[in-house]
C-alpha cells in the first residue's frame, strides 16, 4: 500500500524543490528500522551491560534505565553541534547524566560538583555513545529522515502528525497522569516503555501495526530485563486500543495508555479543520452513491475497523495525494482557537524562561569568555533545568517537550509540582547542576493544565509568563557601589571578592574563567573534526601555544613557533563577525495548529541552522582543495582542512534560530550567502535568516566588532519586516521571495563599532550610494541579490545548482583573497581574470565615487541621492564608451548599475560595490 505523509512545512527534496506531500519509501521504513533495531537496541544493550554488569537484569531500577535511554537518545542527537568530534554540546552533557547517573563507578560527586566535574563524566560515555562503529552525525540523519517522512497516521490531513513525536507524547502523558494517580515506580516505568513503543512496528506493517509493534518492541527489549517487566509491556501493547481484555494491575496501565494514546492522538490530527477540504477532494474519486460526502469522509477519517480500512487502500495514490496537500494547504493557513481541546486532568505544562541573557553574554570583552557565557545559556538551558526538572519534579527526557534558546517547555506530573517555583529551579541550577558561573541569569516559570488545543495551552502559557515576568521582584543588592569597592576586572559590573593571578574577580567570572579553556577553543582545539583532523593534528601544536594567536588564525593568517608560545606572521588581516537570526520567528511559531507540529517546527529550526552551518564548511573545504589543486600546491588537503577549521573555531554559538560566528573576511559573503539560503531550503521555504557582517583588523577590538555585527543584523531585519510579513501571508509572487537577508560593513582600520558601523551605512544610503539590505537569495536572484552580483563578478551568471552556485560565490572569494596576498600568484593563467576583474572594480568604482563626490559634496539629500546616480552613470558610460581593452569590471559594472538603477532610479550603490570586493580580498586587496 502507498502511504503519504502531509508536511505543514514544507520539506526539501533531493532535487531542492520543496513538497508539502511526500511518499513513504521503503528507505525510510529502514531507517526507523535502523533507528529502533540497531541504535537503540544497542545503546540499551551497552547501557544495561555497563550499569548492572549483566544481562538481562533483575534490578527492579532497570526499566527505568531503559526508558530514559530510549527517550533520550530519540531526541538528544538531534540537537548536537553541527561539528563532528565535539561531544560537549548540552544536548549531549544531558545525554551523558541520563546514562551514567546509576554507574556504580561514576562518582555521583562528578553530578554534583558542578559543570568543571561533570566534564570528567565524558571519558566514561564516550565508549557506549561510540562504541559499535555507531556515527552520531548519521544517527542524527535518520532521526531527522524519520521525524519529517513517517506519518503516525496514514489517512489524509491526519498524516501530518508524525509518529515520532506521537511515541514521545503519549509516553510524556502516560507517566505524567500514572504518576498523579499514585502508580508506583515499576508500574510507571512499564507503562512509560509501552507507551514509547506501542506504535513502534507501525511503519512495517501499517494495518496490522499493533501485532508488529509488539514483534518489534521484543527485539528491542528482549534479555535487557526481567521477563515478567517484558510481558507486561507486550501485553500492555498489544491491548493498547483494548484495555478491557486485560486483568487486574493492567487493566489500570492499560487504561491511562489508551488515554494518554487518545489524547496525543486529539492534540495532533486536524480533523475538524481539514475533513471539508478532504471531502471536497475526494468527491470526484468517491461512488455516486454518497449522498452527503462531507459526512461520510468525516466519518472515515474518525473511525477505525475493516470497513475504514477498505475505504482508504480502495482510493488511488493520485486522490491521497491531493487530498493531502488541501489539508495541508488549510491546516497551514487556519487557526486552531476556537477548536474545542479537551484539559487532562494531572498533567501540567510548563513554560521556563531564562531571564537577562544578554546582559549575561555581554559583561566580557573577551572572545572565549564571550563564546563561554553562551555554552552556560545552552547548558543551562538544555542539560540543568532538565535535569532538575527530572530529579526533583519527576519530569524524564520523554516529557521535555523542547529546550533551547533560553527557553524550556515541558509536561510534568501535576502531583510533583507543588513546590515547583522559579526560585527552587535556580537553586537548583546554581547548585549542583551547574554551579556559581550562571549566578546573574534569572529564570521565569508559567503553569496551565494541558490541554489538546495546543493554540489555546500557548496562548495561556504565554500569558503567564509575561505576567510573571512584569511581577518579577528587584534583587536587593547586598551593597551600594560608592566607589571604595574594587568592581571586577573581566565584567566591571559586580564587586570582585577573589583574586585568580594577577586578575580581581567576582564569583562568577573566577568560575567561568577556570571554565574557558575547558569548555571551548581547548577542547576545540583538540577535538573538533570538521573533515577527519583536529586543528591539533592540523597545525600541529597545542592550544597552549596556539591560544595567543587564535584571532589572526581564524582570520587567515598563519602562527610561527618561537618558543612555548606561538606568534601571527605576515600581513594583518581583517576578520568578520556574522550575526544571524530568524526572521519573525515569533509570528512563525504563533501560527502553529497543533503540539506536534510546534515540536516538529523547533527541531527542524535548529536543526537547519546546524546543517547549514555544515554546509558551509563543507563548501570552503572544497573550494580551497580545488583551487589549492589548481595552484599545484601538494598540501591541497591539509590547505583544505586549515580554512574549514577556521570557521569551525570561529563559531561563537548556534542554537535555534541564532548564530554568531567569527570567520576570515574573505569568506564572510559566501558563508553568509550559503548559510541564508540552505536554512531556508532546509525549512522548505517556510522560514529564514537575516545576517550582519562587520569586519575590522583582528588586532582591533573583537567585541566592538560583534556589536557592530549585530547592529548591521537588526538593520537588515528592519528594512526587510515588510517584505517577510508578506510572504509569511502569501501576498508576494513567487519570485519576489525573499530567501534570506544581509547588511555589511568593511574598515581597513581602526575600530569598527555599533555606532560608527550604523553611521558608514546611514551616510552611504543618504547619498544614493548604498542600496543595503541586500538579499540573500540564491534560488530566486534578482537585482538586490548579493549572490547575483558575485556570480556576475565571477563570470558565472548560469549556474545548474545550489551547490554549484555556492560553489563559484566561494571559489571567486578564495581566488581574490589568495591572488592578493600572494604577488607571486597573479599571472596563474586559471585564476588570474577572477582578480583582476575584483582590482579593477574597485579601482573604478573609487573613480567614479571621486566624480560624484565633486559634484554633490558631502551633504546628504533627496537631489544628491539623484545627482551621484546621474553623475555614476555618466561617468560610467564614459569609461564604456573607451573600454578598448574589453575590461570586464566595467561589464560588470554595467550590468548591477541597469539591474538598479531601472528598480530603484535614485541609488548607485558604489559603496555596496567597493565593500564587496574589499570582503573577498580579506584584507589583502
Amino acid at each position: 500500500m502507498k502511504v503519504y505523509a502531509g508536511h505543514v512545512v514544507p520539506i526539501r527534496g533531493l532535487d531542492d524543490k520543496f513538497y508539502d506531500v511526500s511518499e513513504v519509501t521503503i528507505e525510510d521504513v529502514h531507517a526507523w528500522e535502523e533507528v529502533f533495531l540497531k541504535y537503540i537496541r544497542g545503546w540499551l544493550e551497552d547501557c544495561v551491560k555497563r550499569t548492572f554488569g549483566s544481562s538481562p537484569s533483575k534490578d527492579p531500577s532497570c526499566p527505568r534505565l531503559l526508558a530514559d535511554v530510549i527517550s533520550t537518545m530519540m531526541k538528544a542527537p538531534l540537537m548536537m553541534e553541527p561539528i563532528p568530534g565535539y561531544l560537549l554540546s548540552p544536548s549531549m552533557v544531558y545525554a551523558f547524566w541520563v546514562l551514567t547517573r546509576m554507574w556504580s563507578d561514576v562518582s555521583k560527586e562528578l553530578w554534583s560538583g558542578g559543570v568543571e566535574k561533570a566534564i570528567k563524566v565524558l571519558d566514561h560515555a564516550r565508549p557506549i555513545l561510540l562504541g559499535r562503529g555507531q556515527d552520531l552525525m548519521h544517527y542524527r540523519k535518520l532521526l531527522l529522515r524519520v521525524l519529517e517522512k513517517i506519518p503516525a497516521d496514514t489517512r489524509p490531513g491526519l498524516n501530518t502528525s508524525k509518529l515520532y513525536v506521537h511515541l514521545l507524547l503519549t509516553s510524556a502523558l502516560a507517566y505524567c497522569m500514572g504518576k498523579s494517580r499514585g502508580l508506583d515506580e515499576r508500574k510507571l516505568q512499564v507503562l512509560r516503555l509501552a507507551a514509547l513503543l506501542h506504535d513502534v512496528g507501525k511503519p512495517l506493517d501499517w494495518r496490522n501495526h499493533v501485532a508488529k509493534s509488539v514483534e518489534v518492541a521484543k527485539r528491542i527489549l528482549e534479555g535487557l530485563c526481567d521477563e515478567q517487566a517484558l510481558k507486561d509491556i507486550l501485553e500492555l501493547i498489544e491491548n493498547h486500543h483494548t484495555p478491557d481484555n486485560l486483568k487486574g494491575e493492567l487493566r489500570v496501565l492499560g487504561n491511562i495508555l489508551r488515554d494518554a494514546d487518545g489524547y496525543a492522538s486529539q492534540a495532533d490530527r486536524l480533523v475538524e479543520l481539514a475533513s471539508d477540504v478532504i471531502a471536497e477532494a475526494l468527491k470526484k474519486h468517491l461512488s455516486s452513491k454518497v449522498s452527503d460526502v462531507k459526512a461520510y469522509v468525516k466519518s472515515m477519517l474518525t473511525g477505525s475497523g475493516r470497513d475504514v480500512w477498505d475505504f482508504w487502500l480502495n482510493l488511488s495514490g493520485e486522490a491521497l495525494q491531493e487530498a493531502t496537500k488541501a489539508a495541508v494547504e488549510k491546516i497551514r493557513a487556519s487557526s486552531t482557537v476556537d477548536i474545542p481541546g479537551a484539559e487532562v486532568s494531572g498533567v501540567l505544562t510548563l513554560l521556563l524562561d531564562i531571564r537577562g541573557i544578554q546582559g549575561y553574554i555581554d559583561k566580557s570583552e573577551d572572545l572565549a569568555m564571550l563564546s563561554t557565557r553562551s555554552y552556560m545559556v545552552d547548558l543551562v538551558t538544555i542539560y540543568a533545568i532538565p535535569r532538575v526538572l527530572y530529579e526533583h519534579y519527576s519530569v524524564p527526557p520523554e516529557c521535555v517537550v523542547y529546550a533551547g534558546g533560553g527557553r524550556v517547555l515541558a509536561l510534568a506530573p501535576a502531583s510533583e509540582c507543588r513546590t515547583l517555583t522559579p526560585e527552587s529551579i535556580k537553586r537548583e541550577v546554581t547548585g549542583s547542576a551547574v554551579g556559581k558561573a550562571v549566578e546573574s541569569l534569572g529564570i521565569s516559570l508559567s503553569k496551565a493544565v494541558f490541554n489538546t488545543n495546543y493554540s489555546v495551552m500557548s496562548i495561556e502559557l504565554e500569558s503567564r509568563l509575561a505576567l510573571a515576568k512584569r511581577t518579577i521582584t528587584p534583587r536587593e543588592e547586598p551593597w551600594k557601589y560608592l566607589g571604595f569597592e574594587k568592581l571586577c576586572d573581566v565584567c566591571s559590573s559586580a564587586v570582585a571578592t577573589r583574586e585568580e593571578g594577577a586578575s580581581k574577580l567576582c564569583d562568577e567570572c573566577l568560575h567561568l574563567l577556570r571554565l574557558s579553556d575547558e569548555l571551548n577553543f581547548k577542547v576545540k582545539w583538540g577535538e573538533l573534526q570538521p573533515f577527519g583532523k583536529t586543528p591539533n593534528e592540523t597545525w600541529g601544536f597545542d592550544w597552549k601555544c596556539a591560544r595567543q594567536g587564535i584571532i589572526e588564525l581564524i582570520a587567515g593568517q598563519e602562527l610561527e613557533k618561537r618558543g612555548d608560545k606561538c606568534v601571527p606572521i605576515g600581513e594583518m588581516l581583517n576578520i568578520a563577525i556574522l550575526s544571524f537570526d530568524g526572521n519573525l520567528m515569533g509570528y512563525f511559531m504563533a501560527r502553529t495548529p497543533s503540539f506536534a507540529i510546534a515540536v516538529e517546527k523547533n527541531i527542524r529550526i535548529d536543526v537547519s541552522l546546524k546543517e547549514a552551518f555544515r554546509k558551509a564548511l563543507e563548501v570552503v573545504h572544497d573550494v580551497v582543495k580545488e583551487v589549492e589543486s589548481q595552484l599545484g600546491n601538494g598540501n591541497a588537503d591539509l590547505e583544505a582542512n586549515k580554512w574549514a577549521s577556521r570557521c569551525a573555531l570561529g563559531l561563537l554559538y548556534i542554537g535555534g534560530d541564532d548564530c554568531q560566528l567569527a570567520a576570515p573576511s574573505c569568506l564572510a559573503i559566501p558563508i553568509a550567502v550559503i548559510m541564508c539560503e540552505e536554512f531556508y531550503s532546509n525549512m522548505g521555504g517556510a522560514a529564514s535568516l537575516s545576517c550582519g557582517i562587520a569586519s575590522a583588523k583582528a588586532k582591533y577590538n573583537i567585541w566592538s566588532l560583534r556589536l557592530a555585527s549585530k547592529a548591521l543584523l537588526e538593520d537588515s531585519k528592519d528594512d526587510m519586516r515588510d517584505l517577510m510579513y508578506k510572504q509569511m501571508k502569501g501576498m508576494l509572487k513567487a519570485e519576489e521571495g525573499l530567501e534570506g537577508s544581509l547588511s555589511l560593513v568593511f574598515v581597513d582600520g581602526g575600530v569598527l563599532g555599533r555606532e560608527p558601523a550604523m553611521t558608514l551605512l546611514g551616510d552611504a544610503r543618504s547619498r544614493g550610494l548604498s542600496l543595503q539590505p541586500y538579499k540573500a537569495n540564491v534560488r530566486l536572484m534578482d537585482y538586490r541579490s548579493i549572490a547575483r552580483m558575485l556570480l556576475l563578478l565571477a563570470g558565472s551568471q548560469q549556474t545548474t545548482s545550489l551547490t554549484q552556485a555556492y560553489s563559484e560565490v566561494a571559489k571567486l572569494a578564495y581566488i581574490v583573497f589568495k591572488l592578493s596576498r600572494d604577488k607571486d600568484l597573479r599571472f596563474h593563467p586559471q585564476l588570474k581574470d577572477k582578480w583582476e576583474v575584483a582590482k579593477r572594480c574597485r579601482d573604478t568604482v573609487r573613480r567614479i565615487y571621486h566624480a560624484v563626490n565633486k559634484v554633490t559634496g558631502w551633504t546628504p539629500n533627496n537631489a544628491s541621492r539623484l545627482v551621484s546616480t546621474l553623475v555614476a552613470s555618466s561617468a560610467l558610460a564614459k569609461l564604456l564608451s573607451s573600454n578598448e581593452k574589453k575590461d570586464e569590471s566595467l561589464r560588470f559594472l554595467r550590468e548591477v548599475f541597469v539591474d538598479i538603477i531601472g528598480n530603484e532610479q535614485s541609488s548607485a550603490p558604489l559603496y555596496d560595490i567597493f565593500l564587496i570586493v574589499k570582503f573577498l580580498g580579506g584584507g589583502a586587496l
